[in-house]
C-alpha cells in the first residue's frame, strides 16, 4: 500500500481554491433555499425541476 495520501485524503490548503469552493457552496445554499420557497409557494413542478437541475449542475461543478 502506498504510504502517501491521495489528493482526496489531504486537506485543501490553497486559500484561493478554498475561497472559490466556499463561494460556490454559498450560491448553492441560496439555490436550495429558493427551491424551498418555490415549493412553499406552490410553484409549478416544471419550474421546480428546472431549478433542481440547475442546483445539481452547480453541485457537480464543485465536485469536479
Amino acid at each position: 500500500m502506498n504510504p502517501r495520501k491521495s489528493k482526496l485524503d489531504r486537506p485543501l490548503t490553497d486559500p484561493e481554491a478554498l475561497e472559490g469552493i466556499l463561494r460556490r457552496l454559498k450560491r448553492i445554499e441560496g439555490q436550495v433555499r429558493g427551491l424551498q420557497r418555490m415549493a412553499e409557494e406552490g410553484r409549478p413542478l416544471g419550474e421546480l425541476l428546472d431549478q433542481i437541475n440547475a442546483t445539481r449542475k452547480a453541485m457537480d461543478s464543485v465536485a469536479s
